[in-house]
């Protein structure tokens, strides 16, 4: 049972979610706006409009406190609360009509502080991963577990070599260059390696033992602040180190990371 101020900030994690899903599943068979286009990249009107749904829940029922996004949000400084969103989180796959896009939403407490590129921002209290189109929403709070539905999650207890590798290329050339690079030499490991184009979305298999691990170079907190939560729920291991780019993360069973913390550099 939650109680208390982590049941209100849970369930405002889920209907802000659930607001932001139902739009980008109402548009997702539109003529999509592009407001910027890179090589690998693209950026769409649907995601500002899904973040303005989960504002609009988050202005209303928590006014004043910091809301931490894509759009380029200033530092929290020293705001109690952190709330850290994503709108679309897989954003090419949902330009290409791909059901594998989520919408992201944590919120931090920023009681506990500390150098970790993440927990700088507090400790996570309540964390939603929505993948609308998939009909799956992935829920953690603090102390409670992480859920999908009525069920438990819980990270994979099998190793490397009968589970699947996660790890996205990304969009910067020298990571793409490590990824080949790791992907040479830790690739054949695996049972498969998968690359699903959504870190949020990656982030909570890896919770529910679908997948073994996840890694990924030059990622942003937003991309990874709900799925990190998840994760420690599920009794799996978070790490994440600052790179030019990004934050560098590596997620998955104790077991997994331990085998595979050789092969990152």
């Amino acid at each position: 049972m939650i109680r208390g101020e982590t049941a209100r900030r849970l369930d405002a994690c889920r209907r802000a979610a659930s607001l932001a899903g139902a739009h980008l599943v109402e548009t997702l068979w539109d003529d999509h706006e592009v407001t910027a286009e890179g090589r690998y990249d693209v950026h769409l009107a649907s995601d500002l409009e899904a973040g303005q749904r989960i504002a609009g829940v988050l202005d209303r029922e928590f006014p004043g406190e910091f809301l931490l996004e894509e759009d380029g949000s200033p530092d929290p400084g020293t705001s109690e609360w952190v709330w850290i969103v994503d709108p679309l989180d897989g954003t090419v796959n949902y330009f290409h009509r791909l059901p594998w896009f989520c919408v992201s939403v944590a919120c931090y407490h920023r009681t506990q502080v500390s150098d970790h590129p993440l927990w700088r921002h507090g400790r996570p209290v309540a964390s939603v991963v929505l993948a609308p189109a998939l009909g799956q929403e992935f829920f953690a709070w603090e102390g409670g577990g992480a859920w999908c539905g009525g069920r438990r999650l819980q990270v994979g207890a099998q190793g490397l070599d009968q589970g699947l590798l996660s790890c996205s290329r990304g969009s910067r050339a020298e990571d793409q260059a490590w990824v080949r690079r790791f992907l040479d030499r830790v690739g054949p490991l695996a049972r498969k390696t998968r690359n699903q184009g959504a870190a949020a979305l990656d982030l909570a298999y890896v919770a529910q033992g679908s997948l073994a691990a996840h890694v990924q170079r030059s990622i942003q907190s937003w991309d990874v602040a709900a799925g990190a939560q998840l994760v420690l729920e599920a009794g799996g291991r978070f790490e994440a180190s600052p790179g030019s780019g990004g934050l560098h993360v590596l997620a998955g069973s104790p077991s997994v990371l331990d085998a595979l913390e050789e092969f990152v550099e």
